[in-house]
């Protein structure tokens, strides 16, 4: 606006004075309100490079949740609070109670414990949370950051067994904890099963329980003793059973307690289309596969032709469950059924499986595969440089290449690697045979790529020409694969080394001045043929082609004549240029 002002002032000064004086004040008016913005400005800070000076991101204080069950006139109460550590670092402080709709907005838990119990909370009709008792408590069973009413709490898992056990001179039935524990204690039924507080004591009894069998395990507990002379018969009723529920008798009736843990296994299944389904499942002695905690927790056998009541660890199925679900992350998958798991992805699948065989390694399970899966999904594991063995050998024409590489599954074939380069990619998994997959770095997928694109002949008889030396030599010199070569492989590496330290320029008998394209046609033709390879050179008509090469004929005249296979209808056309 001023630049604009003073040019009409410069036309106004002598013709116009009064318009000009008006204008000069306006020109100057704008130029103080400038100068106000200037003296505005802060002065000049000093300079300073360090990195101390950088912000700080703003520290996050550490949280934990701290499990409370108490005991009210509704029934069970489970809840966490939400702790921070004491200012002082000594332990943490008692924390903030957190009802169910706070829990359920609480993001990034790092327990797994607290993960699996958000996972089992469910909206009732009314919009109410509401958290099982029953499945809470056997998550909890094991974790430390747990109490009841102030104190620390002793959870114990049983299994739905029928017990039958002496009552002085009569006999009786129960399920889980001793008849007394029913009776004196507190009892809490959810629609999973049943906890008991022993009386004056911190100890919970857990009893999963199905739907299906609720009423019937409730008339067990709440059955009479009974004399001796009715044992024949409560046995004919709870006999027949067994073999889904189990049933444990008394010692004095001669088959002793024998303790039988179940082993836990993760059983996998998966589809032609990839997709991978698991379940933990524990293996009795009689080698029959329950979820953990459900089945038969005593059962009659026979060893060495007498008769035996195997008893199962219940407890210790359910801590090593929990712990192989949180090991394998299982706890941020979706549980299709208990105990079961689909997973979302191909790369969430291949990830199970790497942990499944370091877990399995360590002894926490065995992984055993549905029979009725027909394509079993498999990591073969890495696929590293340094396990690739490559030897290139004279054939005739050609080059032999043949070789495997090591990997923790077994040997690949350098064949099958090479097919199965291109495979689907999954994340950092490629599938180079149907149903197994590999880690192959994306440089050195790059690479055997390229070598992929020299190779040619018949299943077996892998055969490459002299241009596979490139992808061989950044092979070996750039990824330390191991290349062992005949002397004719190495007469070509050598040749290879001499064409690309080759700077060719044209020779002074052409009688023609090239382009900067044909300079860079005809110098990629002379080190190529240096190499002693072939070459397609590739352009429209009327930009030179026929020069080019007759400028590496002329080059290479010395070592005598060569021989032009041309169309007669370009022959005049050669004549003439030469």
């Amino acid at each position: 606006l001023v630049a604009m002002v003073y040019l009409a002032l410069q036309s106004l000064h002598d013709r116009q004075p009064e318009i000009y004086r008006l204008l000069q004040d306006v020109a100057e008016h704008e130029l103080e309100q400038w100068e106000r913005i200037d003296e505005l400005a802060p002065g000049d800070e000093p300079e300073n490079d360090e990195v101390s000076d950088i912000p700080s991101l703003p520290e996050t204080t550490p949280t934990r949740l701290f499990w409370t069950i108490e005991w009210n006139r509704s029934g069970l109460d489970i809840l966490p609070r939400l702790q921070v550590p004491r200012k002082r670092g000594n332990g943490w402080v008692k924390g903030t109670l957190l009802l169910l709709h706070d829990f359920l907005e609480c993001r990034d838990l790092p327990h797994p414990v607290d993960r699996a119990l958000k996972d089992i909370v469910s909206i009732e009709a009314v919009g109410r949370p509401y958290m099982d008792s029953v499945q809470a408590l056997m998550i909890l069973a094991d974790h430390d950051l747990v109490e009841m009413d102030g104190e620390p709490v002793e959870i114990l898992v049983h299994g739905f067994t029928p017990c039958i056990h002496r009552e002085g001179d009569r006999f009786c039935v129960s399920i889980g904890p001793e008849r007394e524990v029913w009776r004196q204690g507190r009892v809490r039924e959810t629609p999973t099963g049943y906890v008991i507080s022993e009386l004056n004591s911190q100890r919970l009894h857990v009893i999963p329980v199905s739907h299906s069998w609720k009423r019937f395990a409730w008339e067990l507990v709440a059955s009479r003793p009974f004399p001796r002379g009715v044992l024949k018969h409560v046995l004919a009723q709870l006999v027949p059973h067994s073999e889904r529920i189990g049933i444990r008798l008394p010692e004095e009736m001669g088959a002793p307690l024998v303790d039988s843990p179940a082993d836990l296994h993760l059983v996998l299944r998966s589809s032609p289309r990839s997709e991978l389904e698991c379940a933990l499942r524990v293996r009795d002695a009689k080698g029959r596969f329950f979820a953990p905690t459900e089945g038969p927790a005593v059962f009659l056998d026979t060893l060495e032709g007498k008769k035996i009541q195997r008893a199962r660890d219940i407890r210790r199925e359910n801590r090593e469950a929990f712990q192989a679900r949180y090991r394998l992350h299982l706890d941020r998958a979706s549980e299709i059924a208990p105990w079961t798991w689909r997973l979302p992805t191909i790369d969430d699948a291949l990830e199970l499986l790497q942990r499944a065989e370091e877990l399995a390694a360590e002894g926490l399970f065995s992984v055993v595969w549905d029979p009725s899966t027909t394509h079993p999904m498999r990591v073969v594991g890495p696929i590293e440089p340094k396990n690739l063995v490559v030897r290139v050998k004279r054939k005739r024409d050609w080059f032999g290449l043949e070789g495997s590489c090591r990997a923790p599954a077994g040997e690949i074939p350098v064949e099958q690697l090479l097919e199965g380069v291109d495979g689907h990619r999954h994340g950092r998994y490629t599938e180079i045979r149907p149903g197994e997959f590999a880690e192959i770095a994306h440089e050195f997928a790059s690479q055997l790529r390229r070598l992929r694109d020299t190779v040619h002949g018949k299943p077996g008889e892998l055969e490459i020409g002299e241009t596979a030396a490139l992808a061989l030599r950044d092979l070996a010199e750039q990824q330390k694969v191991s290349v062992t070569s005949d002397r004719h492989w190495q007469a070509c590496l050598q040749r290879l080394s001499t064409a690309e330290a080759l700077d060719p320029v044209p020779p002074e008998g052409l009688l023609a001045e090239l382009r900067d394209y044909q300079v860079e046609g005809y110098r990629w033709l002379r080190r190529l043929s240096e190499w002693g390879v072939g070459a397609c050179l590739a352009d429209d008509m009327g930009l030179g082609k026929t020069v080019q090469m007759l400028a590496v004929l002329l080059d290479r005249a010395s070592r005598g004549p060569a021989l032009v296979i041309a169309p007669t209808s370009v022959g005049f056309n050669w004549l003439r240029e030469a």
